[in-house]
């Protein structure tokens, strides 16, 4: 169970135009924005985090690590 000062992010994945092809998030970001237009969400890199440590619509405010995710 979280605590009520972590919420859980995910990586996603979304469409770059200019690219023509699908690309991974660098920043992770909650199920709710990620559901409100960011792309769609990669269930299995979930992780928590502090909200603090959120912006203002739902993503990290730091960049993903490189490591993998368990």
């Amino acid at each position: 169970m979280l605590s009520p000062e972590s919420v859980m992010v995910y990586d996603y994945e979304y469409w770059d135009p200019e690219r023509s092809q699908m690309l991974r998030s660098q920043v992770p970001a909650t199920l709710e924005a990620i559901k409100s237009g960011l792309g769609i969400p990669l269930l299995d890199t979930g992780r928590a985090i502090a909200r603090a440590e959120l912006d203002a619509l739902g993503r990290a405010t730091r960049m993903r690590s490189s490591k993998s995710v368990p």
